[in-house]
């Protein structure tokens, strides 16, 4: 079910009434959990309905190991610790790797003279599940941290962990931030509407129009790259760079959007990461609930920067090799997240000798090597294979004109850039004006702009732009 497709936008209109004559009459706290409960069983189950049972595993595992973790002391508290991660993790791993690491296994005994062979277990990747198990593992280690106590209602905790607006595709919320708000029946207001409203029209724009048009230009350029000029090659990075953004921020807009409808509260995925001035501002602003995820929940129980500087190092490394790998079950993924974590770790080597330099020489380098890296990494990112990556890379400085046909990507890429400065600040749910420095914009000409995107959108989606975001498939 997607947020592109007509279906949820009618479902979504069931539940907000259904909850909004709640918070109006009785405010029961138990019919909203309930619900929100059915409803994101059944959003998930419109997917394939034999996947219910992961979720629900997942939710009572790591459950009732938060409270065995809260009454207990010594090995029983890190034993129920250690199970509620090795149980998520193993769902995880089993579903989303098992077929990468069987067929590489197979190819390693075959390089070694060793002959194996057993049968593919064509295991299906079940949609969001990278999603939700981290959100559960944020539960369980916050408990054993103690950031926070452990939930005594199920009802919540379920909720919390199959919310419906981010359950497939983020933002992975914290325990500490959204399940306290299962707690109390939300209020619908009319400023949560209209900001509702405003974000779920800039993040359809945002799919449909630009992400959705970006894409067949893109694919036929990853497609046929060994045919392709130099130039070409360049516009499919530029394309997917912004094809991925438009795709990834849509939905995380949207999402944020349907919530505050019905009085939630996500937590802000993008902002503005085109614009940061260097790789490592770049990770503060890119998938941010992913980035923070690794940094609070890998990188510093590795030891973060202390330790020195080797150590620091290894940290950088080891954390974005994970996070490539969370991506998918690819080399290219792998390389794609080592590749990140190797030029951060450059970054930081060469930070004092950066500190030298003058200022406008400092922001103009410093975003070419943040842009250079970004993309560089995406062809890795979207390439099939490692060597079909470096076989782009090398044909890509070669010949350098522009045909005609590709041209209007263009357009959609400076549409995006153009949004994106006048907008960002608006993600944030604490800002209500649309654009942050224009405080006095006459509130005609912000809804003559809200319209007209979505009419662009209307006109996107009739002509048949409903494909799946590309962060489903992770």
């Amino acid at each position: 079910m997607l947020f592109t497709a007509g279906i949820f936008w009618v479902f979504f209109c069931v539940v907000a009434l259904a909850l909004f004559l709640n918070s109006r009459t009785v405010k029961s706290l138990t019919f909203q959990n309930i619900t929100l409960l059915a409803a994101s069983y059944y959003f998930y189950g419109a997917w394939d309905w034999r996947f219910l049972g992961l979720i629900i595993f997942v939710t009572l595992t790591s459950y009732l190991s938060a409270r065995v973790i809260h009454e207990s002391t010594g090995i029983k508290r890190k034993t129920a610790m250690w199970f509620s991660v090795i149980a998520s993790m193993g769902v995880l791993c089993f579903f989303k790797y098992m077929n990468f690491f069987s067929a590489e296994l197979q190819h390693l005994l075959t390089a070694l003279g060793v002959q194996a062979s057993w049968p593919t277990l064509h295991i299906l990747l079940p949609v969001g599940i990278s999603f939700y198990t981290f959100q559960s593992l944020t539960y369980t280690l916050d408990v054993y941290f103690k950031k926070m106590p452990p939930s005594p209602h199920l009802l919540r905790y379920a909720t919390y962990i199959a919310f419906f607006p981010q359950l497939v595709a983020g933002p992975i919320e914290r325990a500490r931030a959204l399940l306290p708000q299962f707690d109390s029946v939300q209020n619908y207001t009319l400023e949560n509407f209209v900001q509702g409203i405003r974000l779920i029209i800039f993040g359809l724009f945002l799919k449909a129009v630009i992400a959705d048009h970006l894409a067949p230009l893109t694919d036929e350029i990853f497609a046929s790259y060994e045919t392709q000029k130099g130039s070409v090659l360049f516009l499919g990075m530029l394309y997917f760079a912004g094809q991925i953004y438009a795709d990834f921020c849509g939905y995380s807009t949207i999402a944020i959007g349907v919530a505050c409808i019905m009085g939630f509260r996500l937590m802000t995925n993008f902002e503005t990461p085109y614009l940061a001035g260097s790789l490592r501002e770049f990770w503060h602003r890119w998938h941010i609930s992913l980035s923070t995820f690794f940094k609070d929940y890998v990188y510093i129980p590795l030891g973060g920067s202390r330790g020195g500087e080797a150590k620091t190092i290894r940290n950088l490394i080891v954390t974005f090799t994970l996070s490539g790998l969370w991506h998918g079950a690819n080399w290219t993924f792998l390389f794609w997240g080592f590749m990140h974590g190797v030029a951060l770790v450059l970054e930081r080597v060469f930070a004092p000798v950066a500190a030298h330099i003058p200022r406008i020489l400092k922001w103009v380098l410093g975003r070419v090597w943040m842009l250079a890296i970004v993309g560089i990494g995406w062809v890795f990112f979207r390439s099939v294979s490692f060597d079909d990556a470096l076989h782009y890379l090398t044909l890509m400085p070669q010949n350098f004109t522009m045909p005609e046909s590709l041209r209007a990507g263009v357009l959609y890429l400076f549409i995006l850039f153009v949004l994106d400065i006048i907008w960002h600040k608006d993600v944030r749910l604490t800002k209500i004006t649309l654009v942050p420095f224009c405080k006095n914009l006459n509130l005609t000409l912000e809804a003559l702009l809200l319209n007209i995107m979505l009419v662009f959108v209307l006109f996107s989606l009739i002509a048949g732009g409903n494909n799946a975001f590309i962060y489903f498939q992770f």
